[in-house]
């Protein structure tokens, strides 16, 4: 229908056209709220006002364009791709797969990995290394790092937007080519996707350049490019696993060619063999790899594989879940579960093009006899089919294969309707204008909703690891020679993103498996220790300021959270404020460290006045060098602070004088006097100590000690602190065969590490102080079976403590793996609160 139309067409187009639009959205958001009932109806609405009583799909869908306006388009849209690839072209965090795959990276540089065709292992799946050749690539030329990690994903993202439009402009025509295209170029699945795991959209890429290869083979004259396009279509099977079933949709359509091929069958039925050919020769080393590691193609599929599902339940269940999260993940969710890429609660489609999907889908449906609308319906299905087979159907880059002739579909209806308001009623050429309108809005809703929604959106951010590579920056800012302890429950440091950072950084990270390990700080670090606190933990916090109280801590959080460009002035969305703190950082710098040793040594003279006070690095006396001045020569030392007992065993102290000397430890004397020396059971930890020698004019007092398994020697200066004041409780591991002691600066448990290889039970005593005015109730959470005794009573469920100090003591049994433990109070009517670390000692003396 190309004539003008009459007045009763114009006015009936003009209100479909707006009911359309009105109830499509509408549909859609009501979709993407779970409202099904509602969202299908108007769906259905906007499908029908399209159709009847005119049609808007009686018509063409207008002039072609001509060579300048397709370069030009080809040209603009590229550029919208470029910009929307590389603005913020670094995510919040690096994904932990997608860490992986820049440690393959690394270790192909390193001649680790030898060829692109090996198998290499990768989370609990195993790929060919060809992807990490692309990025071993990036790194070569740029330097390894995030961003670089990121390029070959951009870049095949960028390049996909042209090849894209190449793949249906020969079936549908150079509009609607073009339209699709700048939808491709800013939809948020295809950005997610583009910056984690290349294997996806490198198998994407692969088969859009298969298909137009294909496309433009058999619909023009260069028929050479039809076995040619066996190549990329071969490569998918180097990629990701759900992109090995990509030659099926080549298949679908070769066979829709044979089926309404007017030209000579035999010729193409021959073309298409030596697609074959070139297919089959590119996946002998597939084929090679697989046959020497069938689980490699197998592993994986099998271990997601939903006749599992069927199969444990008895019935078919399993199947329909699977087929309806697969189907509403463009609508609907793309979670709820095991969700890792985008937000799980949102569509993977914004508002727009989810009801244009609908319209081009149901008008190819309606010409499923054409090749152009079986390819599209063929891809779709084949591209959904790891969806409805998996138990993991909810992940959306399992079926990303399945997204670019959705863009298509979506293009279908606004090409259509922008060439009726064209031809058919021109009184209504604001009809135009309005289309236009509807197109460009689908680039600034896709903008605003995936650089504000997306990027500030807290679930986004915790699954990308963005307080992951927090801790790797701030790491890196503060220089060589510094050491990053993590302390976390749900991640180690060797977690992939962590060893990711630190292979590209040259970063130290060490975990925590008890905080006896790494408080106080008792190894020499040559630049210093960034304690990096996931999230917030005020246990962790109070203990870190209690034993460097001039350490801040650093408390980052994550971005207001914004739903688009204007939120500053016009807040669509409320934050929740304070945002909670992602990850705490305290910087504690080797002048800090250094601060905090040392022992105070007191001189004396003979009749008990003290001459000075200083802080020295050991316990040790030289006649030659430690006069306090040149007038008065000190009778008597005494020193004072702790020392770190590295290994739970029995200690040798002596003194290397023959002058009277003794040492006390945690209180007790340990009988030295000369050359003497006597052992002394010690735990793990922290212990006081004192020591004092009488001094002659020719005293030389030297301490020394021999641990467990060692030779004597002077008690290193790292050992040494000079704050005497020790906190904590003594826990004693019963690890079945062997048992261990330590001084636990804190009774707190919750890290990733396993703190034993073998089950255990541990006993927890000391001295707990209720400060003043009490009425103090305890609540202990562990993944043991824990008891309290204060006092030597069982503490009955809810009594509430008098202020005062207790000898307590706690029994958990039944602990396996990681452990899991904090110990509560709580004042009165209060909210309840982690006991502060001042409040425990341990049993000295």
């Amino acid at each position: 229908m190309h004539g003008h139309g009459t007045s009763g067409q114009s006015s009936g187009l003009a209100a479909a056209t707006l009911v359309a639009l009105v109830s499509g959205v509408c549909g859609a958001l009501l979709l993407s709220w779970g409202r099904f009932a509602a969202g299908g109806a108007l769906l259905l609405v906007s499908i029908i006002v399209l159709r009847w009583p005119h049609s808007i799909w009686s018509s063409s869908e207008g002039e072609e364009l001509s060579r300048r306006q397709r370069a030009l388009a080809i040209a603009l849209i590229s550029g919208v791709a470029v910009f929307f690839r590389v603005y913020q072209m670094e995510p919040p965090g690096v994904w932990g797969d997608d860490a992986i795959n820049g440690l393959l990276a690394l270790d192909v540089l390193d001649g680790k990995i030898t060829s692109p065709f090996q198998l290499v292992p990768h989370a609990l799946s195993v790929f060919h290394a060809l992807t990490n050749y692309a990025i071993a690539g990036a790194f070569w030329l740029f330097g390894p790092g995030p961003v670089a990690l990121r390029l070959p994903g951009i870049l095949v993202g960028i390049l996909a937007v042209p090849v894209l439009y190449g793949t249906v402009s020969p079936l549908f025509g150079g509009r609607v080519a073009v339209v699709a295209a700048l939808f491709f170029a800013t939809s948020p699945l295809q950005l997610n996707h583009d910056k984690v795991l290349l294997q996806v959209v490198l198998g994407e890429f692969f088969l859009l350049l298969a298909m137009c290869a294909f496309i433009r083979g058999i619909t023009g004259t260069r028929r050479w490019l039809i076995p040619l396009a066996g190549v990329p279509l071969a490569l998918c099977l180097y990629t990701y696993h759900s992109t090995k079933i990509a030659p099926l949709i080549a298949v679908i359509f070769a066979a829709c060619a044979v089926w309404r091929s007017n030209a000579s069958r035999r010729t193409l039925v021959l073309e298409l063999s030596g697609l074959c050919a070139v297919f089959l020769l590119c996946s002998i080393p597939a084929a090679e790899g697989y046959l020497h590691q069938p689980h490699a193609l197998t592993g994986r599929v099998n271990s997601v594989a939903l006749w599992r599902a069927v199969r444990a339940s008895g019935s078919v269940q399993p199947v329909w879940n699977a087929v309806w999260r697969t189907l509403m993940i463009f609508h609907y969710q793309q979670g709820p579960e095991y969700q890792w890429v985008g937000i799980g609660s949102d569509p993977a489609f914004t508002v727009v093009p989810a009801f244009l999907v609908v319209h081009g889908a149901v008008e190819s449906l309606r010409r499923w006899e054409e090749p152009r609308h079986s390819l599209l319906l063929g891809w779709v299905i084949v591209g959904l089919l790891p969806g409805f087979l998996s138990t993991e159907a909810p992940r959306v880059y399992r079926v990303l294969l399945a997204s670019p002739p959705l863009y298509v579909w979506a293009a279908l209806p606004v090409v259509r309707l922008y060439a009726y308001a064209a031809h058919a009623v021109p009184r209504q050429r604001w009809l135009q204008g309005v289309i236009a309108l509807l197109v460009v809005s689908v680039s600034l809703i896709d903008f605003n909703y995936y650089f504000y929604r997306v990027y500030t959106n807290r679930e986004f951010r915790w699954f990308q690891g963005s307080r992951l590579v927090e801790m790797g920056r701030t790491l890196k800012e503060l220089g060589p020679g510094w050491t990053g302890y993590v302390i976390a429950d749900g991640f180690a440091a060797t977690y992939e993103t962590l060893d990711f950072l630190a292979r590209t950084w040259g970063l130290t990270f060490q975990d925590v498996r008890s905080l006896v390990d790494v408080f106080p700080i008792h190894d020499d670090p040559s630049g210093g220790v960034l304690f990096m606190v996931d999230r917030s933990n005020p246990a962790i916090t109070a203990l870190v300021q209690s034993m460097y109280p001039m350490v801040a801590a650093d408390v980052r959080t994550n971005p207001p959270v914004r739903s688009w460009w204007f939120d500053r002035w016009l807040p669509l969305v409320t934050a929740n404020e304070p945002a909670p703190p992602i990850v705490t950082f305290f910087a504690v710098s080797r002048r800090i460290v250094d601060s905090t040793r040392g022992v105070i040594a007191t001189y004396f003279t003979a009749d008990g006045s003290p001459i000075a006070t200083r802080v020295v690095p050991n316990l040790r006396f030289d006649r030659a060098q430690d006069l306090v001045d040149g007038r008065t020569r000190p009778a008597k030392v005494r020193w004072s602070g702790a020392v770190y007992a590295p290994i739970d065993g029995p200690y040798q102290f002596s003194f290397s004088s023959t002058t009277d000397a003794r040492v006390w430890i945690d209180d007790r004397l340990v009988p030295s006097h000369g050359g003497g020396d006597a052992a002394s059971p010690l735990a793990q930890g922290l212990h006081r100590i004192a020591a004092e020698a009488t001094l002659t004019d020719a005293s030389t007092v030297q301490l020394q000690w021999q641990t467990p398994g060692a030779a004597t020697g002077e008690v290193p200066p790292v050992l040494l602190f000079r704050n005497g004041d020790i906190h904590g409780l003594l826990a004693e591991y019963d690890l079945g065969k062997r048992t261990l002691r330590r001084v636990e600066p804190y009774p707190y448990y919750d890290f990733f590490r396993e703190t034993f290889s073998e089950p255990y039970a541990v006993h927890w005593r000391g001295r707990l102080r209720i400060p003043s005015p009490g009425g103090y109730q305890l609540d202990v959470s562990s993944n043991g079976s824990a008891s309290i005794t204060i006092g030597g009573q069982a503490l009955l469920a809810g009594a509430a403590l008098p202020a005062g100090d207790y000898d307590f003591a706690m029994h958990i049994t039944g602990v396996r793996g990681a452990a899991r433990l904090q110990i509560y109070w709580q004042p009165g009517d209060t909210a309840r609160e982690p006991i502060p670390p001042t409040a425990f000692s341990p049993p000295l003396g």
